[in-house]
């Protein structure tokens, strides 16, 4: 029996073996002695563009671009003569005018029919394209290392958009970005107390504020360090820091530690004295410590409170090209807002030539009366530059050791101090227009938020090139909308409604519901923001109201309507926002 079931034991193994050789991912080719095809598969057949019947009996080398022709040959011959495995690099012409780089492998054996050669192809086309854009990344990060600003390469793209606009873009070595992004130690300002968004802040620093459904106001600046390569961060608080500190342990632990990778809390010690930070450039002084113990190159200075998305390796490609001292990024505004900020002059070279902090007439830039050049509190410095001005201006006692007060518009006058341009870095623009908000108001924070809902955003969340990480809860079930009747219909227009939501026979209209928010039957919601977990109850009426976190709305309660008898019980502010919090009701 065993010996009767031998040939076909034979025949299944050689079906195996054919449809392996048919099916394999990489190209097989047999030729002859002369080089002509005698067998392929059906990658061969794809490499080369042709069906296999077709192929058999053509010459290989017809596929071989004329340079890489003696290579071939020379191949062909040393295998049938010594019958030793021999590779080498080829270049394939094909239809079409097509090239491929491919890396042949080649073994002579001897048949009943005569001498075959067994061919293996491997494309590596893409290896070959990615050697020589490493080669020529490292050409140019030795060039930018070198401090040579003539050596940085800036590409004039001449495609013209709109009204005949041109966009200029900077020309950048991955590798030099990486090294850059490596050697940098980056700290994020999150001690804000944001007096001027009221009971928002209440109980929390102004980074730990809620936006966009469901996220934090700091999880933009922290999204952009991931999204640029920036993986060693410290964040500073001070400021009511409980909530921030759990958001930031808890929706930032995702990096590698074993890596070199953290997002690290570093709250408030008074290290140095018995006094918390006095300014900005204290706060940083005060933490020098941690900074050089991460021995950096370069020191990225962000604020943790304002809504953007920006890819910092241009910012700091920018700085490095520049041999600059610090670099400011910066962003023109509407000349009757500058006075906010601190406001820059510059050069025909973006060298800084005048800095003032907040301003009472703010200087216009060259040719634009109505627009200022304002700094977004964003800085990168050479590390040791920055060490030094720390030391110097801790002994100053003059100094309200703020990086906008005092230590800027002195290093203007003595140092390499540049502007970044937030439009060479803005990532993914709307309408070409770079979207930066410092929502540190009542107004501006409601209306960045019901910017979110229109159509098109100024802002799209939905970028999946640039994402916005945050503590998500993955566990939250979706948003629910329950009850089908006339006038008792769960239902929401122009609104965002994030996880855990439940909307039961009642309208929402232009509105955004964070995470676990209920809205109950018969009530009208409109143009208002309901932060995580607030219940709404039935019968109620809200118009341009922001309901607080955990705040339960009474049923049958309308705000919004009244101004005048909102004040009575609520914060209104001037243009008619009222915030309700749970103090407010007694809970």
């Amino acid at each position: 029996m065993p010996n009767q079931r031998k040939p076909k034991q034979t025949q299944l193994d050689l079906e195996h073996y054919t449809e392996l050789y048919d099916f394999a991912p990489v190209a097989y080719f047999t030729l002859d002695h002369a080089g002509t095809i005698r067998e392929t598969n059906i990658a061969g057949a794809e490499l080369l563009g042709l069906e296999r019947p077709k192929l058999i009996g053509l010459h290989f080398s017809a596929f071989v671009a004329p340079t890489s022709l003696p290579r071939f040959h020379a191949l062909l011959a040393e295998v049938f003569t010594s019958y030793r495995k021999e590779t080498c690099d080829i270049e394939l012409q094909l239809v079409g005018e097509v090239k491929r780089d491919v890396r042949i492998e080649a073994e002579a054996t001897v048949t009943d029919d005569g001498q075959t050669c067994h061919v293996v192809l491997v494309d590596i086309t893409d290896h070959i394209q990615a050697e020589k854009a490493l080669k020529e990344s490292e050409e140019k990060a030795r060039q930018m290392a070198d401090g040579v600003k003539d050596h940085f390469v800036f590409v004039l793209e001449t495609e013209q958009a709109g009204g005949g606009h041109h966009h200029c873009r900077q020309n950048l070595s991955p590798k030099f970005i990486g090294d850059i992004a490596g050697h940098t130690y980056t700290l994020v300002l999150a001690g804000g107390r944001g007096d001027r968004l009221k009971h928002l802040t209440e109980w929390r620093a102004k980074p730990a504020v809620p936006f966009g459904g469901k996220l934090r106001i700091i999880d933009f600046v922290l999204s952009n360090c991931v999204n640029s390569g920036f993986k060693r961060v410290g964040v500073m608080t001070q400021y009511k820091a409980h909530s921030l500190i759990q958001h930031v342990q808890h929706g930032w632990n995702f990096l590698s530690h074993g890596l070199n990778e953290f997002i690290d809390v570093i709250p408030a010690q008074q290290r140095l004295n018995d006094a918390w930070y006095q300014g900005t450039a204290d706060a940083v002084y005060q933490n020098l410590d941690i900074v050089r113990k991460n021995a950096p190159d370069y020191v990225l200075i962000l604020g943790g409170d304002h809504i953007y998305k920006m890819d910092y390796r241009k910012l700091l490609a920018d700085h490095v090209a520049r041999s600059a001292d610090l670099t400011i990024a910066c962003i023109d505004m509407p000349l009757a807002d500058a006075g906010r900020f601190g406001v820059m002059s510059v050069d025909k070279n973006w060298k800084i030539t005048d800095f003032q902090e907040k301003p009472e007439h703010p200087v216009p830039i060259p040719n634009r009366p109505d627009r200022a050049l304002v700094s977004m509190g964003i800085y990168v410095f050479n590390a040791g530059f920055l060490f030094d001005i720390l030391a110097q201006d801790a002994q100053n006692c003059a100094s309200s050791h703020d990086f906008g007060k005092d230590l800027i518009p002195c290093l203007v006058k003595s140092g390499r101090v540049f502007a970044h341009r937030f439009t060479d870095s803005c990532v993914n623009m709307v309408d070409n227009e770079p979207y930066w908000r410092d929502v540190g108001t009542v107004e501006s924070y409601w209306d960045a938020n019901m910017d979110l809902i229109q159509v098109v955003p100024a802002l799209n969340l939905y970028d999946d090139d640039w994402p916005i990480w945050s503590n998500a809860r993955h566990h939250l079930p979706p948003a629910k909308f329950v009850f089908d009747d006339n006038g008792y219909r769960g239902q929401a227009w122009n609104s965002l409604v994030t996880d855990g939501c439940i909307v039961s026979g009642a309208t929402v209209r232009r509105s955004l519901l964070f995470s676990k928010a209920r809205v109950g039957g018969c009530s009208y919601i409109e143009d208002s923001i309901v932060l995580p977990e607030a219940i709404i109850g039935s019968h109620v009426t809200l118009k341009r109201v922001i309901v607080e976190k955990r705040c339960r709305i009474p049923d049958g309660l309308s705000v919004g309507l009244d101004p005048v008898v909102d004040r009575q019980r609520f914060y209104v502010t001037a243009n008619g926002i009222t915030i309700v919090t749970a103090a407010m009701l007694g809970q």
